[in-house]
């Protein structure tokens, strides 16, 4: 607006013109975003509502002003003075980057613009995981005793603190984990992403979020465990044995531990980890291997297998047919056959034994007597050990997994005890000389034995391959001991061959009628006729023989007995100081039961020496009477024995004269 004015010095006396309006356009001042300055940032929360006024100061005309807001409501305008305002509202988002407050003035074209930098606030996303840049899930496999870092990220403004937590109380502020695997136990860590939004009016909103990984361990398999009849069905011992019986039939599933979980194989065969067996016959031993394919999450992929393991089956099974061993503590013998023989006074053990599964127990019986345990022991083996023996063997098989069943079986024998035969008893024999001997040796028959009988003469040595002593016409020369003797053989199932021999004496009793043998003067060599002195002791010997004894007795030469002896085969007598008296001839004489007519007799002669002398039967008279021219002999006897045989002289006197000389 204009107007002229004019005055002078005095001002009173001024005067104006008509005012006169001039329009001048001029451009705005800068837009101001009020309280702040151009590319400020401006902080707000995201969803929350920001609010920001700018104004335009001056300008003619009026600057036009405009919002480029992201999402903003329209503007309200307002103007105060040469200063136009406006307001504008918007909701703030994550990505914005600024609010435009933009002046146009239209008469000069220009146009002007005031930034603010929106800072929108926004709390943690769900962090993610990475591994070696590589974005992984909630679930990272890794392989045992190895060592995976774990970086956690979440988008936030401002930009998030991390804190991880896990297994035993771990905590950890840092954003990369560090994890060195050391166990198969599966770990779940949480990483916590937080920030702290500060409006722009300073108050403040604590953002928070957070993801959970799990670490799933992949390890290979440990070596297997086996269970009995279904994958989920009862574990076997840790023996990896199991006990069945004979013709059972069943399976096995192989298992292991092991991430992923393992593929398995039988004695190299793929079975799906199921060993079936049909009627099982004996004991076996299989293996199964577990293998796995660990594949990390990122990283390796590497075959994961165990070294076999050993699955044994024992094959319980009834005792066989038992064999029975004898022995004798040098030989032992397996019996085959149904009886054996043993030597009566033998010590024997009879072993039972069987194969069986679990090992058999065993029981003997015989003779309604039963002991228990393998060996039935005979000590001084007798005839009543003889019999049937029983062996039973038995047990008890008990499945690991199942019922039980009894185990039996029996082996039997007869039991025979060998014994040598005895000689039953014989008794002295008499017999008379001539008759015809025959005598049994009697035996009493052993068991399952082989015997011989022979006689011997002892006397000799003469022998009979018999039975039977057999001697024809008996003479007195066998009258001596005779030996039966019997040779037993034994030859038992066991042992060596035994001969057992026994013999019994007899004494061969031969009668005969007495016979004078031997009839002497004893201490003279002479015979038949003895020549002793006067005065001698002279011994007389009569020997008989003869059985039974003889009676025997001596007679002198006038027939008188003068000495006997009663059932004694030797008669002495002695002549004191012998005389004439007792020269002569002697008789000795012998009889017994069996002399039968005449007895026997010997004879001898004894001489006495000494001077001749008459006989006692030779008296003669003083006077003999005889007619003249007659014959007349007269005749001497003198005392017989007094000298040997023709060395008497007899010679005849007639008045001391020698008239005639005769020996006889």
């Amino acid at each position: 607006m204009l107007k002229c004015e004019a005055w002078t010095d005095d001002e009173t006396s001024a005067v104006r013109s008509n005012i006169l309006t001039l329009n001048v356009a001029y451009p705005p001042q800068k837009p101001v975003i009020i309280g702040f300055t151009d590319g400020e940032k401006y902080s707000l929360i995201e969803s929350e509502f920001g609010n920001l006024s700018c104004s335009s100061h001056g300008g003619n005309p009026l600057a036009n002003l405009t919002w480029n807001c992201y999402n903003s409501k329209p503007a309200s305008i307002t103007t105060e003075d040469k200063t136009v305002f406006s307001t504008v509202t918007w909701s703030g988002f994550r990505g914005q980057s600024s609010c435009l407050c933009i002046s146009h003035h239209s008469w000069s074209g220009t146009t002007q613009t005031t930034t603010v930098m929106i800072d929108v606030l926004y709390p943690p996303n769900k962090p993610t995981m990475t591994i070696s840049n590589k974005t992984v899930s909630n679930v990272i496999n890794v392989i045992l005793s190895k060592t995976v870092q774990v970086k956690c990220e979440s988008k936030s403004n401002p930009r998030s603190n991390y804190t991880w937590t896990g297994p035993a109380d771990l905590s950890k502020t840092k954003q990369i984990l560090d994890v060195t695997i050391n166990n198969t136990i599966d770990k779940m860590f949480k990483c916590i992403a937080t920030n702290r939004m500060v409006r722009q009016n300073g108050t403040h909103v604590d953002g928070h979020n957070e993801s959970a990984v799990t670490i799933k361990v992949l390890y290979p398999p440990w070596n297997p465990y086996f269970k009995y009849e279904y994958s989920n069905g009862t574990k076997v011992s840790t023996q990896n044995m199991i006990d069945v019986i004979e013709g059972d039939s069943f399976s096995v599933h192989c298992n292991a531990s092991g991430n992923p979980l393992p593929t398995y194989k039988w004695d190299s065969y793929d079975d799906n980890g199921i060993l079936k067996i049909t009627s099982i016959s004996y004991d076996t031993n299989k293996s199964c291997n577990a293998s796995n394919v660990m594949e990390e999450t990122v990283g390796e992929r590497r075959t994961g297998s165990t070294s076999a393991s050993f699955f044994f089956i024992r094959v319980l099974h009834a005792p066989y047919i038992p064999t029975i061993t004898i022995s004798n503590g040098t030989r032992q013998l397996n019996i085959a056959a149904a009886t054996i023989q043993l030597r009566e006074t033998d010590n024997i053990n009879m072993t039972c034994f069987s194969e069986g599964k679990p090992l058999p127990k065993y029981i003997w019986d015989s003779h309604n007597d039963q002991i228990q345990g393998r060996i039935r022991q005979f000590t001084n083996i007798s005839r009543k050990d003889a019999g049937n023996y029983t062996c039973y063997a038995s047990n008890r098989m008990k499945r690991t997994f199942g019922d039980f069943e009894q185990g039996l079986n029996v082996s039997s024998l007869s039991l025979e005890i060998m014994y040598p035969s005895t000689l039953l008893s014989l008794d002295d024999i008499s017999i008379l000389e001539g008759s015809d001997l025959k005598v049994k040796c009697r035996v009493q028959k052993g068991n399952r034995t082989k015997d011989s009988l022979s006689w011997t003469r002892i006397s000799d040595d003469k022998n009979w391959q018999n039975s039977q002593l057999i001697i024809t016409n008996v003479s007195r020369a066998d009258d001596t001991k005779y030996t039966c003797t019997l040779r037993s053989t034994v030859i038992p199932t066991i042992g060596d061959e035994t001969l057992t021999i026994r013999s019994k004496t007899i004494h061969l009793n031969v009668f005969f009628s007495s016979e004078i043998k031997h009839f002497t003067v004893i201490k003279n060599k002479s015979s038949g006729t003895f020549i002793v002195n006067q005065t001698d002791e002279v011994s007389l010997e009569c020997i008989a023989e003869a059985n039974t004894a003889s009676n025997l007795s001596i007679y002198n030469k006038r027939g008188k007995r003068i000495s006997t002896v009663i059932n004694r085969n030797v008669l002495l007598y002695s002549i004191h100081n012998a005389s004439y008296e007792n020269a002569g001839k002697y008789k000795c004489e012998g009889r017994n039961n069996y002399t039968k007519d005449k007895p026997s007799v010997s004879e001898l002669t004894i001489i006495v020496k000494c001077s001749p002398r008459p006989s006692l039967d030779s008296i003669l008279p003083n006077k003999i009477a005889v007619f003249q021219y007659t014959n007349k002999t007269l005749n001497f006897v003198a005392y017989e024995y007094l000298d040997e045989e023709n060395k008497t002289e007899f010679m005849w006197f007639h008045k001391n004269i020698a008239i005639e000389r005769n020996d006889e």
